[in-house]
């Protein structure tokens, strides 16, 4: 195991416990800490919720939407992994796709505002 890198519950409690630190190295401690998590739980779908959001923060764009995909294979009706989806597809001019996620959110839950909210932000051609 490398140093600083922990291990089995600690690991996954520090992942999914939520912290308000906003430096980059933070950050980027907290997508150390989430990757260690998501080896010891693959099938986490929160993890990789969690890990998508810190990866989309960091900028890692191709690397928050295997995250959030990952989350939604695991959990389809998880609301948040669908608008980091979809967030992903705007930043990199897709909106097509993001309007994509966001109606696949609303068939799990028609009422989800932020889906409505950012449905309707989103840009049609």
């Amino acid at each position: 195991m490398e140093p600083g890198r922990q291990s089995g519950p600690d690991a996954i409690r520090a992942a999914v416990t939520p912290g308000s630190r906003d430096d980059r190295s933070a950050s980027e401690a907290e997508l150390r800490a989430l990757q260690s998590a998501s080896d010891l739980a693959p099938t986490n779908a929160e993890l990789h919720n969690k890990l998508g959001h810190v990866n989309l923060r960091l900028g890692f764009l191709e690397e928050a939407a295997d995250s959030f995909t990952l989350a939604l294979h695991y959990r389809p009706e998880m609301i948040e992994a669908c608008l980091g989806l979809g967030s992903v597809h705007m930043r990199v001019g897709r909106p097509r796709d993001a309007v994509a996620c966001y109606r696949n959110g609303l068939e799990h839950h028609p009422q989800g505002a932020g889906l409505r909210t950012s449905l309707g932000l989103a840009p049609f051609e």
